[in-house]
């Protein structure tokens, strides 16, 4: 490990902080556009004024920022300080509060039972499969008694827009994804300790959102 990045992290993940967002809103377009996918998201979750909000992943920060304009009191946190950057410069031209850090999902440097709510979107496929177990431990550690949590990533999709959806992916995603979409999620969850879990498909079963809590 360098710093607090592990020996599987992409750089290039760093480095295309500048062009991420016009490159998810060009992807998001096809479901109705990124801010209405993300607001759908954080709706979800239920996250509401004052609860303390934990994006793990978050990238720019588009969905920690949407979670502030609900009066959430925000953390987002990822590997990639040139996200982070642009997430923070995000929060200021919008005039919300938001603290965006440095931290290894695997090992977050956050005190136990600390968030209501607390969400990983498209960012668990990009970890080695122990890496996502010990995410998801970490998820268990930072939630508070009744809090919840929930995951939006890629799903398995079956026939005709299963096979697109994974020539698609062969393409653009690394390795990591094509174990990630066959992993049983559910299992997962209840082995990291979660016992209330809930499973949903969208868009052709390429997309699974998880909603569990302990």
């Amino acid at each position: 490990m360098t710093g607090l990045k592990p020996a599987y992290y992409r750089e290039h993940l760093n480095q295309i902080a500048n062009v991420y967002d016009r490159a998810v809103g060009f992807i998001t377009f096809f479901i109705g556009g990124e801010r209405r996918f993300r607001k759908q998201v954080i709706g979800e979750l239920g996250v509401k004024a004052g609860h303390r909000f934990l994006e793990i992943c978050c990238g720019t920060g588009t969905l920690s920022l949407i979670a502030a304009e609900n009066g959430a009191e925000v953390t987002g946190i990822d590997l990639a300080e040139n996200m982070l950057r642009v997430a923070a410069e995000k929060a200021e031209k919008k005039g919300l509060k938001a603290v965006f850090e440095q931290h290894n999902a695997e090992d977050i440097k956050l005190a136990d039972g600390s968030f209501d709510r607390i969400l990983i979107s498209f960012g668990l496929h990009e970890l080695p499969l122990e890496a996502q177990k010990n995410t998801l431990r970490e998820i268990k550690r930072l939630l508070k008694p009744g809090g919840q949590a929930m995951i939006v990533d890629y799903g398995p999709s079956y026939g005709l827009p299963g096979v697109v959806y994974r020539l698609l992916l062969r393409f653009t995603e690394e390795p990591t994804v094509r174990q990630f979409i066959k992993e049983d999620l559910i299992k997962m969850l209840h082995e990291a300790g979660f016992s209330s879990t809930s499973l949903t498909y969208r868009y052709f079963d390429t997309m699974r959102y998880l909603k569990f809590s302990p």
